[in-house]
């Protein structure tokens, strides 16, 4: 189990550094000197840039998000000490979202009408991005989301950046790859998800690809954010004869 989190923890991290690169490639285009005065965007001064960073820090994926937040605080420190993007030093505001849409909301409208930040990371879940990539795009705030639902980039959605394909798209590669290329010879398939707005995004995408294989999921069983222990959705599961 530890050595499933430790794979869980490291696929997550190298997420968040694809997030890193392309929230300071943003930066360097936008806050260019030959291309922008300081006073023509929000957040962004003579000397500083003012960015908003919205994870979940004491709520069911703060194990994660927690890692996360210190290491993009790190590497900030680092271009600081560097001298920053053409002289500005990165300020980083955190709020915590608690893995929670309420939450989410509330540290957008900070982040956004109080502090003024130039751009914002975040939210923690599907169901938070869901809502807020709508008022990052009225706001014409770039938002820089570590989940993937379609809703960020269909219909188009100027001011909202995702850093891979949409979670239906993911979900159709890893079933294709499991039915083509590991080629079980008696596919059973149960599903796992949690009762959010990411189980069912992901559910209704793995749903759909198994119907086109027509397959039936032998089981489907909830596993919320913050489950400690999973023991009856595995005993579930083996009891319906050790699906794959």
């Amino acid at each position: 189990m530890k050595k499933e989190e430790d794979m869980k923890v490291e696929l997550v991290s190298r997420c968040y550094k694809l997030i890193v690169i392309c929230f300071i490639a943003i930066l360097i285009v936008i806050v260019d000197k030959t291309f922008i005065h300081a006073n023509d965007v929000p957040g962004v001064t003579d000397s500083t840039i003012k960015l908003g960073l919205i994870l979940d820090q004491t709520g069911p994926a703060a194990n994660v998000a927690v890692p996360i937040t210190q290491g993009i605080r790190s590497y900030f420190s680092y271009i600081n000490e560097q001298g920053g993007i053409n002289g500005r030093k990165l300020n980083l505001l955190v709020e915590d979202d608690r893995y929670a849409i309420p939450m989410a909301i509330s540290a957008f409208k900070k982040l956004v009408f109080k502090d003024s930040v130039f751009v914002l990371m975040g939210p923690s879940s599907t169901g938070a991005v869901t809502v807020l990539s709508g008022s990052a795009q009225k706001e014409k705030v770039p938002l820089i989301s570590p989940v993937m639902p379609e809703i960020t980039v269909k219909p188009f959605k100027r001011y909202v950046f995702i850093i891979a394909d949409i979670y239906p798209n993911q979900m159709k590669m890893l079933i294709d790859y499991l039915l083509k290329d590991l080629n079980p010879r008696d596919p059973r398939i149960g599903l796992v998800y949690p009762d959010n707005e990411t189980g069912k995004v992901d559910s209704a995408a793995a749903l759909k690809v198994l119907k086109s294989y027509n397959i039936v999921p032998v089981s489907k069983e909830v596993l919320n954010p913050g489950s400690f222990d999973a023991s009856s959705q595995i005993m579930n599961l083996k009891g319906l004869g050790q699906a794959t």
